[in-house]
Formats: structure tokens, C-alpha cells, sequence
């Protein structure tokens, strides 16, 4: 069975769209939370990701908790990493520990 690759949303996707939707600028939520535009640039063009100094920050500006900011972050890189180490060796040689301990092999 081939698996596909799936794009996976960066978390900047979802603070672009939040912007978008209320009809601002970058400039202005980077001015509203105290956070460099060129940072906020970058995380809306998915260059960076959201620190949890930008997820305190975007969170107090919309009313929302900051996890969800860290949640939508840590599952990207989670992902991602996932996919990176899915193709190295000494990942794959690493079996259940249930497994192992079914086998005698403890």
C-alpha cells in the first residue's frame, strides 16, 4: 500500500485566515500585541513558527486560549518530524516494549 504525503497546514494558515477574516492588517495585530510585523509576517507566510510568546500574545488579542495557538503548532512539528523519521533505520528497528517483553527479549 503506497501512503501519500499529505501537505500538511502550517499554523500560520489559520492566524492568516483569522486576520482575513476580521478585515485587518498584519501591521495592525503586530501592532495591537506588542509583536515585531516582520515576525508576524513571517508566521502568516509560514516561514516561522508561533512561539509561545506570539501564542500569549494572539490569544489575549482574540479572545481565545493560548494552547490552541501551541496545540496547532506542536501537531505541525510533530507531523513533520514524524514524516522525517519514518525513513531512518535505527527509528524503524525500534519495536513495542509489550512486544519485546512478550518475546523474552527484556
Amino acid at each position: 500500500m503506497i501512503k501519500k504525503k499529505l501537505k500538511l497546514p502550517h499554523p500560520g494558515r489559520y492566524v492568516r485566515r483569522a486576520i482575513q477574516d476580521r478585515g485587518i492588517s498584519v501591521y495592525k495585530v503586530a501592532k495591537l500585541c506588542g509583536i515585531h510585523q516582520s515576525t508576524l509576517n513571517m508566521v502568516v507566510n509560514e516561514k516561522r513558527g508561533i512561539s509561545m510568546d506570539v501564542a500569549l500574545r494572539l490569544a489575549k488579542l482574540f479572545g481565545v486560549r493560548p494552547q490552541l495557538f501551541m496545540d496547532l503548532q506542536v501537531s505541525y512539528d510533530l507531523r513533520i518530524r514524524e514524516q522525517e523519521i519514518s525513513k531512518d533505520d535505527s527509528y524503524n528497528g525500534i519495536q513495542n516494549l509489550e512486544l519485546v517483553e512478550s518475546q523474552g527479549s527484556v
